[in-house]
């Protein structure tokens, strides 16, 4: 048989912003992004480089704390990256994000 499942939301979004304290940091040919969710959220982050291709982490639905996300062995060159907070009630809110590799 099939079975139906769904989420009921009552109330209002209290926060402007699912995160605070967003910090990205560079070690050698890495990038750590850091920050703390101030309410449960789906996060993706992108990164874009000298090569054609887009670096996507997705992490799902994550609980308010402190998270980190980290992109490894990457080339020399200029990097670009978004990450994109979104929370139960839908409402998106975006970090952007540039940094050297050399």
């Amino acid at each position: 048989g099939s079975f139906m499942t769904g989420v009921v939301q009552v109330g209002r979004d209290e926060f402007p912003k699912s995160q605070r304290s967003f910090r990205q940091t560079r070690r050698g040919n890495s990038i750590t992004m850091r920050f703390r969710l101030v309410e449960p959220a789906k996060v993706t982050a992108k990164l874009r480089g000298p090569t054609r291709r887009t670096i996507t982490r997705r992490r799902g639905r994550l609980a308010p704390k402190r998270h980190s996300i980290k992109f490894e062995g990457l080339r020399d060159g200029r990097y670009r990256g978004t990450v994109t907070f979104v929370d139960d009630f839908k409402k998106k809110s975006v970090v952007r994000t540039s940094t050297v590799i050399r």
